[in-house]
């Protein structure tokens, strides 16, 4: 590991993807998001497999969840969101999608956080970057960099409905 100006600087793979160094972050592998997928079976052994590799190791493990909020308090791309998935003309003719508590809010039971394992919920598509997304959030745990599982990338197609 090259160190200049105060900096560790990775050279070579090993280097960066270190457990002191970085974190795995399951991300909305949520019971109402996968249920939907076609391809559910093969993004759930894969994201089995990586969260497996990834604690044999001793990585960080993070897991994220989307949450709506409640209508009444929903903001605009809420809304918007719920009503182009759907189908619906008029906001209030909508039903949050992903509500606290409810069954399709639920990490599936195949990727069961463990207790030492945090999951973080969030109320807007991607939070990578800022103070609040993985990025700001991680930098507290001296994480230079994350590994994420998700179905985003290993599927393509329409949003998912509520369930």
């Amino acid at each position: 590991m090259e160190r200049a100006f105060g900096l560790e600087i990775p050279s070579a793979l090993d280097e960066t993807c270190h457990p002191g160094r970085t974190a795995l972050i399951v991300y909305d592998m949520q019971a109402g998001i996968v249920s939907q997928l076609a391809t559910a079976p093969t993004v759930v052994a894969r994201a089995q497999e990586v969260l497996r590799g990834a604690r044999a190791g001793g990585f960080r493990v993070f897991f994220t969840r989307h949450l709506s909020l409640p209508n009444s308090i929903a903001g605009v791309t809420q809304l918007r969101r719920a009503k182009a998935w759907q189908g619906a003309e008029w906001a209030a003719a909508t039903v949050p999608a992903f509500p606290r508590d409810s069954p399709q809010f639920q990490i599936i039971p195949e990727l069961g956080p463990l207790p030492d394992e945090a999951i973080v919920d969030k109320i807007t598509m991607f939070t990578s970057n800022g103070p609040q997304g993985h990025r700001g959030r991680l930098a507290h745990f001296f994480i230079a960099s994350f590994l994420m599982a998700s179905f985003t990338f290993a599927t393509s197609g329409p949003s998912p409905a509520p369930s």
